[in-house]
């Protein structure tokens, strides 16, 4: 396991959580940003080299206690970029649909696979 810490920052995607996910990772933290606009954390996790979380309002209880109840670092992390990566794989799976199309001419079967791909 690596000694890096890991800090949650709520709040981050403006003013002052934004600045404090500045300072930790600054200081050497895996910065988880949290914040009720999404696209705001991804915005300061982009800027601090950190993790964007779902969007999430931590006076909703039973999302801080999912978020709490994580049992490690490793975990925390593997569910978020899993997250992260689901539209990613979806995308990827459409690529390689089109590609079977163009290359084997077949497109009946690549409209399936295309089909079968989640929506990203």
């Amino acid at each position: 396991m690596s000694d890096k810490r890991i800090a949650i920052v709520t709040g981050a995607g403006q003013g002052i959580g934004r600045e404090t996910s500045v300072v930790l990772a600054r200081e050497g933290f895996t910065v988880v940003c949290v914040d009720m606009n999404g696209a705001a954390a991804q915005e300061t996790a982009t800027l601090v080299n950190g993790i964007a979380a779902p969007a999430m309002d931590v006076r909703d209880e039973a999302a801080v206690a999912a978020l709490a109840s994580i049992p490690s670092r490793e975990v925390l992390l593997s569910q978020l970029l899993g997250v992260m990566l689901a539209p990613v794989s979806g995308f990827a799976r459409g690529l390689a649909a089109l590609a079977a199309k163009k290359s084997e001419g077949a497109p009946a079967a690549a409209e399936a696979a295309a089909e079968e791909a989640p929506a990203a």
